[in-house]
């Protein structure tokens, strides 16, 4: 029974977030694993069930990254699978416990899971914020709302007090069971603690209802906001790591056609349009800046001045800012045959007017795609774990310093927050963004990304735009994503994809 529980919980969880998305799943998948905690005869036996069960559920989730590192995918995967492992082992720590005898499981339940995916998502490893329970709770657009009281974590909270509601429930019919003790809880003492965090659920989930309501309802106030042209690209991640300039220029040639074939059709249909957005890193080698082009230019290395004039040429033709996806090199070098920069971003530019241009740069890395967390601190030391386990990846990149949003003039100062990638899944990190300023706080979240690292898995896209679709409800601030291979979006405040 305990290996049927724990295998069930599994696989509803699998069954409820991406690609399958059988979302209400997510409000129960919590129930078999709570049971097979308390019911297990030996501790040891559920913690080995239960990590060995998850470990395949994050094998298949995360199948995707196998492309990316092959010795990597099954270590990250592994490490995952120890936070249902660790809540297994403190929940039935808890529910069995004398001292917390009165405490109603939803409540125990929530706090636990929840509190162990904020550590998986915001602190080890600088964080794994995929796959949150709230993220697949999005088709019932009422739900999610009150994450702008609490942020995403809080409606991560009341999908795991609905478990434990239910877990409860099971205590009011059977309360000689005790929640699994070993010595039986006197029979009405827990009846009425179940009842308790039955009715607390209930209420919690009407309340929160109501909010999400209210918040839904509030359609009427919402403006038309600027047209953004928006471009997806299609190239595969190969491209992106390992092309060379024949390629480089081939790639950018064919965004600026599908740019200038979209405008074209825009204009035909009197649509005008205020700003341009491309995905991550399309602009190749050199980037914007002045100073390093030129240099680059009089030594007489590639790219030089190229893409930076193809930029501004652009900008011209179009008539309008844009927001262009680029590494930053500053400081440019030769060490031996090598050019090296003194540093080295990955940034958004707005291509507006004369350079040089502004730029944000992304504060929070990829961790393992950009960094390696803890070994960053010893180069030698990390480039060794690199060649070992994802040959041919180079992790140059320095985190950005604090930013704020780029303002677009030529739209009366629209302030545009620009989180890249990978770090659009992080609350934390997005308010600031968007809030730097707080009495003129970011009016878009521009959302620049490249999710060719996920191969042809859907669901990893998918479970993206999921976890940044809260980030406009958090903030009450639309999104727009431009992303190469997908999927490109617009999402209005109250988190609805238009």
């Amino acid at each position: 029974m305990t290996a049927l529980f724990a295998c069930l919980g599994g696989a509803l969880f699998i069954l409820a977030v991406p690609p399958l998305n059988l979302w209400p799943l997510i409000f129960v998948f919590l129930v078999p694993l709570s049971m097979a905690a308390m019911s297990a005869r030996r501790g040891w036996h559920v913690l080995l069930m239960t990590w060995v069960v998850w470990l395949v559920v994050w094998l298949i989730l995360n199948r995707w990254i196998r492309d990316v590192t092959g010795p990597g995918y099954p270590l990250l995967c592994a490490y995952l699978g120890l936070y249902p492992m660790v809540y297994v082992w403190l929940f039935r720590r808890v529910a069995r416990a004398s001292v917390f005898a009165s405490v109603p499981l939803a409540l125990v339940t929530a706090v636990l899971w929840t509190g162990l995916d904020f550590v998986r998502g915001n602190i080890v490893f600088t964080g794994d914020p995929f796959y949150l329970l709230a993220h697949p709770t999005l088709p019932w657009a009422a739900f999610g709302q009150s994450a702008d009281l609490l942020g995403a974590y809080f409606s991560s909270f009341l999908v795991a007090f609905v478990a434990g509601g239910i877990l409860d429930l099971g205590v009011v019919l059977a309360p000689h069971k005790s929640r699994g003790a070993g010595q039986a809880m006197e029979p009405s003492r827990a009846r009425a603690t179940g009842w308790y965090g039955v009715l607390a659920s209930i209420l919690l989930i009407l309340l929160n209802w109501g909010y999400g309501g209210y918040r839904l309802g509030q359609e009427e106030p919402l403006a038309p906001g600027p047209a953004a042209l928006v471009i997806q690209t299609n190239l595969p991640q190969s491209n992106k790591i390992f092309r060379g300039p024949e390629q480089e220029v081939a790639d950018v040639n064919d965004i600026i056609q599908l740019t200038l074939q979209a405008a074209d059709t825009l204009a035909n249909q009197n649509r005008p349009i205020d700003f341009v957005v491309w995905p991550e890193t399309m602009l190749p080698a050199g980037g914007l800046e002045p100073e390093t082009t030129s240099w680059l230019a009089e030594q007489g290395y590639y790219p030089g001045t190229y893409y930076l004039e193809l930029a501004q040429k652009l900008q011209q033709h179009l008539d309008c800012p844009l927001l262009i996806g680029s590494s930053a090199y500053l400081g440019m070098t030769l060490d031996g045959d090598f050019l090296r920069p003194s540093e080295e971003y990955n940034a958004v530019y707005l291509v507006t007017g004369q350079p040089p241009y502004a730029r944000y740069d992304k504060q929070l890395l990829t961790p393992f795609g950009e960094t390696i967390p803890y070994l960053d601190q010893w180069p030698w030391l990390e480039q060794k774990v690199l060649a070992l386990g994802a040959p041919g990846l180079r992790l140059t990149l320095q985190p950005g310093l604090d930013s704020g949003p780029l303002v677009l003039p030529e739209n009366g100062g629209l302030r545009i927050a620009t989180p890249i990638c990978f770090e659009a899944t992080n609350g934390r990190l997005t308010r600031e963004l968007v809030h730097q300023d707080p009495d003129h706080p970011a009016q878009l979240i521009a959302n620049l990304s490249n999710d060719g690292w996920f191969g042809d898995d859907i669901g990893g896209r998918q479970a993206h735009v999921q976890a940044v679709r809260f980030r406009a409800i958090e903030n009450r601030t639309p999104v727009i994503r431009a992303v190469n291979t997908g999927l490109s979006v617009w999402i209005d405040s109250n988190g609805v994809i238009r």
